[in-house]
């Protein structure tokens, strides 16, 4: 294979791992309260304390929905972003080779 063949896979392999990286990070925060209040109303129950419980289930909630709608901002936006500071990394380094061969 030529070598701007191998750059050009290698760039979208990178954005790729990258945007699931994102995707898995940002999954990981969003629903991580949902899972400690699941643990703690089997562990604990609810207490006294219901109308806070509830509150802070509400919230939960929201980070779940602003999980699922924010992944296709993470897929448009994040996408063409890293694809520009790819080319740019690319570019630089394109540019560090030719000053070195001359």
């Amino acid at each position: 294979m030529s070598e701007s063949l191998l750059d050009r896979y290698n760039s979208k392999e990178t954005m790729l791992s990258m945007v699931s990286m994102m995707l898995v990070v940002k999954f990981l925060l969003f629903r991580s309260l949902s899972f400690m209040l699941d643990i703690w109303e089997v562990t604990f129950g609810y207490g006294d304390k219901l109308r806070e419980y509830i509150y802070v289930v509400d919230i939960s909630n929201f980070f779940i929905l602003l999980n699922s709608a924010t992944n296709c901002l993470i897929f448009l936006r994040g996408s063409t972003w890293l694809q520009s500071k790819i080319v740019q990394r690319n570019t630089m380094k394109r540019k560090r080779q030719l000053c070195i061969e001359k």
